[in-house]
């Protein structure tokens, strides 16, 4: 027998001296600690004062029966949950039996009985007392409000937590009202009841609303309700848990607010945000993705990542993609171009990481920065160093050049001047014709001597006068003229030059006219270098803002191009032995000198080659000579 049993007090009440000894002998012998009372009077009082564990009443007693007892003992909240036994040797009817269970009885005993028969009922009762209060201790102790209500939403039970939240001492206090009322429900009688509707249909019903405690404390609240059937599947009631919900309503507006904030974050961003699975396909896109592909998020979703990247670029961004996946690389760094809507290519630094969820990998997240202006400064800077460093070849070049030519110039001279003195002294043919040709040889060398001078910017400065820069165009062509018309028609060639001026008769530059006009004949003589077999040479003239233009054009062979860039090196040329090398270099610093600039574009294999020269356009100063 259990201890709990052992030491349970139970409560004899009998008017019957022999039933009331019987009785207690059973119970004492089974274990039980016994209480008699001879009638329902002192039954009450003995009750109260010793608060048994189990009563046993007979029911037709003098002054007080078992029935009127029971309701008595009920009305006692110490009592009201304590188990009653009804036994009656008299009143055997069924009426009587349901007037006492209504009463508050537990259960319903007829005399005579076995005694077994009662030591085992006493024990069931007992038993199932503990297991209620059992279960009653959590329903108390429960941080959840535990309560039940009728279907029209009354309230007929509440827990200690409930009590609280309406601080209440005693449940009775509010049975009766509306559970609406108790827990003041923003939502109102109605949301009960629709909430009851639900449960006639469902069975069970799970809410959230917002409440309001005895403090005046705005609180959320979610419900869990249920029916509360008969034995026959009739509802009589709802039984429901509330539980405070109001942190985890805070922690998730937090959150929500931190993923707005997030968001806002992502969307705002100039660079393109995105996600992806691991298929390839777009799952996410920010507002940037939309503003520099050019294709709305709806689009972009859903889109595989290689309709986006540049063909030849796929092999790369899949190599990176496996790269993270072999756990090689956590995070990859690479560059490569995107396609946009309109087909603009639109180069991208992309950094990615692979997507983990429970450590398997679902997708890959990334950042697209557009490096396009970034591209066009490392561009400027490129082409800014390489001008430096050819500036800084060109002058040290210089440097060397008017070095050697100013030593050489003068062995030239004092080889032409002994070679004219002897001229006049000797008169024999033949050595007059070697000493003619030495002389011939001096000079010419003497004219190299003068253009590594010009190179070198060591010759001496010449005047810069305003000039007509088609005067000086013209009168290049004419002294090309017996090149490309006379020898030309010899040779069964045929050269077509051509000058056309679209800049009209203002078109003054700030020269030398010797020196300008040198670089024009310089032009048209590599043009006809570059037609062996007939041509067209076609210059034209034109104003552009505060320049003057000039476009030299042939319909050559072209400039092969490993060679363009070094056209305008000193001494470099594609003529071989027939060349000096010094005839662009040459130009390209005269053009400096005066402030423009000459670049050269051409299409090896017959394409031809196009120089285009830039002047300062010189307004205001009085105009000179050409020659």
């Amino acid at each position: 027998m259990p201890i709990e049993e052992s030491e349970a007090a139970v409560l004899i009440v009998n008017d019957s001296p022999d039933a009331l000894a019987l009785t207690s002998v059973v119970l004492q012998q089974a274990g039980y600690r016994v209480l008699t009372a001879a009638d329902g009077l002192e039954g009450l009082e003995l009750a109260q004062r010793e608060l048994p564990a189990l009563i046993i009443s007979d029911v037709t007693m003098p002054h007080l029966d078992g029935i009127e007892l029971c309701r008595r003992l009920r009305q006692d909240a110490r009592l009201s949950l304590t188990p009653i036994l009804l036994i009656s040797a008299y009143r055997k009817d069924t009426g009587s039996a349901l007037e006492g269970l209504k009463a508050g009885a537990d259960d319903y005993l007829e005399a005579p009985f076995d005694p077994p028969r009662l030591v085992a009922q006493v024990a069931r009762l007992l038993e199932r007392a503990r297991v209620e209060a059992h279960y009653r201790d959590i329903v108390e102790q429960a941080n959840d409000i535990i309560y039940t209500h009728d279907l029209e939403g009354r309230l007929t039970s509440l827990n200690a937590a409930g009590l609280l939240f309406s601080r209440r001492e005693r449940s009775e206090e509010l049975n009766g009202r509306h559970v609406a009322a108790v827990f003041g429900l923003d939502s109102g009688e109605a949301w009960m009841k629709e909430c009851i509707r639900r449960l006639r249909c469902e069975g069970v019903c799970r809410e959230e609303s917002l409440g309001q405690n005895a403090s005046g404390e705005r609180r959320w609240l979610e419900f869990n309700m249920s029916l509360i059937c008969t034995r026959d599947g009739d509802p009589v009631g709802v039984r429901g848990v509330a539980r405070d919900i109001t942190s985890r309503k805070q922690i998730e507006e937090q959150l929500r607010r931190s993923e707005e904030r997030y968001r806002e974050l992502v969307d705002n961003a100039n660079d393109i945000v995105y996600t992806t699975d691991l298929d390839g396909h777009y799952t996410t896109c920010n507002r940037a993705g939309e503003r520099i592909s050019g294709y709305a998020r709806e689009e972009v979703v859903g889109m595989k990542w290689q309709e986006l990247i540049a063909p030849e670029q796929v092999s790369l961004a899949s190599e990176m993609l496996l790269r993270k996946l072999a756990g090689k690389e956590s995070v990859t760094f690479y560059e490569v171009e995107m396609v946009a809507k309109n087909g603009r290519r639109i180069p991208l630094e992309v950094n990615s990481q692979i997507i983990y969820e429970n450590g398997q990998p679902v997708g890959v997240q990334g950042i697209a920065r557009d490096i396009t202006e970034r591209k066009r400064a490392e561009s400027l800077l490129r082409a800014r160093f390489e001008r430096e460093a050819e500036s800084e070849k060109m002058r040290s070049l210089g440097q060397l050049s008017a070095g050697v030519a100013h030593n050489f110039n003068n062995a030239l001279a004092a080889v032409l001047g002994r070679t004219q003195l002897l001229l006049r002294s000797v008169t024999d043919e033949k050595h007059r014709r070697s000493l003619e040709v030495i002389e011939t040889a001096t000079q010419d060398a003497a004219e190299i001597v003068r253009r590594i001078q010009t190179f070198a910017r060591r010759a001496p400065s010449a005047q810069f006068n305003k000039v007509s820069l088609a005067g000086l165009i013209t009168d290049a062509v004419q002294l090309t003229r017996t090149s490309w018309e006379d020898d030309a028609y010899v040779h069964n060639l045929r050269y077509e030059v051509v000058f056309t001026n679209e800049a009209g008769g203002d078109d003054h530059v700030e020269a030398n006219a010797t020196e300008v006009r040198e670089v024009f004949v310089n032009l048209i003589f590599n043009a006809l270098d570059a037609m062996p077999a007939g041509g067209r040479i076609e210059l034209r003239e034109m104003k552009r803002a505060a320049w003057l233009v000039v476009e030299v054009s042939d319909t050559g062979e072209g400039i092969p191009s490993e060679f363009q860039d070094r056209i305008f090196e000193p001494f470099f040329t594609t003529k071989g032995s027939q060349g000096s090398g010094l005839g662009l270099a040459v130009s390209y610093g005269i053009i400096k000198r005066h402030g423009g600039t000459i670049e050269a574009a051409s299409a090896p294999g017959g394409g031809g080659t196009l120089f285009t020269l830039k002047f300062p356009h010189r307004q205001s100063l009085p105009e000179s000579s050409a020659g």
